[in-house]
């Protein structure tokens, strides 16, 4: 398995298309950093649709540009998000992010790794059956 590393994430591919991202702690996630990191997964994934399973544990923030570009972009490509959340005040925001942004893709917050990855394998395998 591959990983990249980009100015404010680490980016690692841990099973087939499904890219664990990392941001450093006290990063500001800005719209060209989620250009980067598009571009990241999709050199991880061979330019394949792939799922991102994001550790929220650390401390970091994201611009409201930013949070519309995740929600809305990359139609297609990217099939399904997971936040895995370490507290109620993450959970509060990832919520928020759910409910006003209106993910295009499938969007789910998890206390447990474990639990998110198998999700997201679960919506790999629908997108393979779906197009098969």
């Amino acid at each position: 398995m591959g990983s990249l590393q980009t100015q404010k994430c680490t980016h690692r591919l841990i099973h087939k298309n499904i890219i664990l991202l990392k941001i450093n702690e006290g990063e500001t996630i800005e719209a060209g950093d989620v250009l980067q990191m598009h571009d990241a997964h999709l050199k991880l994934s061979k330019g394949e649709p792939f799922a991102v399973l994001l550790d929220a544990t650390t401390h970091f923030t994201v611009t409201t540009e930013a949070r519309t570009m995740i929600a809305g972009s990359f139609r297609g490509q990217l099939v399904a998000s997971a936040f895995v959340l370490n507290s109620l005040a993450t959970r509060l925001t990832g919520n928020f992010f759910i409910r006003f942004h209106k993910p295009v893709n499938p969007t789910r917050l998890f206390n447990d790794e474990k639990k998110a990855f198998d999700w997201l394998r679960a919506q790999m395998d629908k997108k393979v059956l779906a197009e098969g």
